[in-house]
């Protein structure tokens, strides 16, 4: 499996968890390695949708992220 996939998986584990107590960078740990993770060709539905929360460019319309959320949905 893909390291950043990995590293944005366990981070997430543990922002879930409550076992960080400062979230921001914990937020862009997830971001940076879920976005790498795509990057290189990723295809797990989990890490596309911690690449859509934490990483996606919030430039996009609403439309876009309703779309993203519902094709990760799919393939979950």
């Amino acid at each position: 499996m893909n390291q950043h996939a990995v590293t944005a998986l366990a981070e997430f584990a543990s922002f879930k968890s409550g076992v960080h107590t400062n979230q921001e960078p914990c937020a862009k740990i997830i971001g940076d390695n879920a976005a790498a993770a795509v990057r290189s060709g990723c295809k797990d539905p989990m890490v596309n949708y911690l690449y859509i929360k934490f990483a996606m460019p919030q430039t996009n319309s609403k439309e876009a992220f309703t779309d993203a959320f519902y094709q990760t949905a799919v393939a979950m």
